[in-house]
């Protein structure tokens, strides 16, 4: 794939951080850009492609027409000095708006849900019933124009969960899902955020190429992906969570209009318009092997997803 019209890489100043950001594990600060919005600059400084995986994610949600935070690639810098690259993003709930986490909201409907931050995974009370739950306490997201079939926070989230199936994204849990609180008090679904463990990124392209030229079908594309597990349980007495597609068609269960229709969004996505988004990122961020296997990886996920319809 060729880089024929890469998207921009933001420069970003250090010393022009407003304010540290300490919510989560990687390095995060404010930062005002040139036409002073407030933007948050998270750090890709462990090399596994956190910065490419969150940009993709953000415009295959454009291409599923799913209310999304939106990522622009980043670089750090400090004296002149580049540090580390990474993504920027305007601020979710500026003033007089604020971010209510999944783990509140589920706190908020059962007293003995864990609200430790540093509690996000394994949370065997993180069940699919518990979040369909809260889910229809919340109005869909503020921006978002409603369907037919696609109306209610619950009807928007299945799609959240879709999502997570094509992107291969094991890492919804609690503290990334939420709402938005208004002025009023009420609450809003919040646009899906946070999908830099999606894609896959942690691959070397070592382990992509032996996955795309082995024979063996254990370590097929294909068997590779249906191991995905998303964050979330069947019930609170499982071992285990459900796989990213099980996990999907428990929600759309609750919601199936919602989810024929966005089923067949996904399928209405044609290729080139996808290969285009990985045109566009530089070579320097992300390899032509990459490419090339998360390409192959959102196919079969995709494949997967379109055979739930007769299953």
């Amino acid at each position: 794939m060729n880089s024929a019209a890469e998207y921009r890489i933001y420069p970003v100043n250090l010393e022009d951080a407003d304010d540290v950001e300490t919510l989560g594990t990687k390095p995060k600060f404010w930062w005002f850009g040139k036409d002073q919005k407030r933007l948050l600059f998270k750090a890709e400084d462990r090399g596994t492609g956190e910065d490419w995986a969150e940009k993709i994610s953000c415009h295959l949600c454009e291409l599923l027409g799913l209310p999304h935070v939106h990522y622009e690639m980043a670089e750090e810098f400090l004296g002149g000095r580049r540090i580390r690259p990474g993504v920027i993003c305007e601020n979710l709930t500026p003033s007089p708006l604020s971010l209510v986490l999944g783990n509140q909201l589920l706190f908020e409907r059962d007293d003995s849900y864990p609200l430790d931050e540093r509690a996000k995974y394994k949370v065997r009370l993180h069940t699919v019933s518990a979040i369909a739950e809260v889910l229809n306490g919340l109005k869909p997201p503020r921006e978002f124009r409603p369907s037919t079939s696609i109306k209610s926070a619950l009807d928007v989230f299945v799609g959240y969960i879709m999502l997570d199936v094509w992107i291969a994204n094991q890492d919804r849990h609690h503290g990334n899902w939420g709402a938005i609180r208004d002025a009023s008090g009420e609450l809003f679904l919040s646009p899906t955020f946070d999908h830099g463990a999606a894609l896959s990124r942690l691959l070397t392209d070592d382990e992509r190429h032996e996955r795309m030229t082995r024979k063996d079908s254990n370590r097929s594309i294909a068997t590779y992906a249906g191991k995905a597990r998303s964050a979330c349980y069947g019930d609170a007495g499982a071992d285990k969570t459900l796989g990213t597609l099980t996990c999907f068609q428990a929600f759309a269960e609750r919601s199936p209009d919602a989810a024929k229709e966005w089923i067949e969004r996904l399928e209405s996505i044609a290729e080139g318009p996808v290969h285009d988004i990985f045109r566009r990122v530089p070579a320097r961020r992300m390899s032509d092997i990459s490419k090339q296997f998360t390409v192959e990886l959102l196919d079969e996920n995709k494949k997967r997803i379109l055979e739930t319809r007769t299953s």
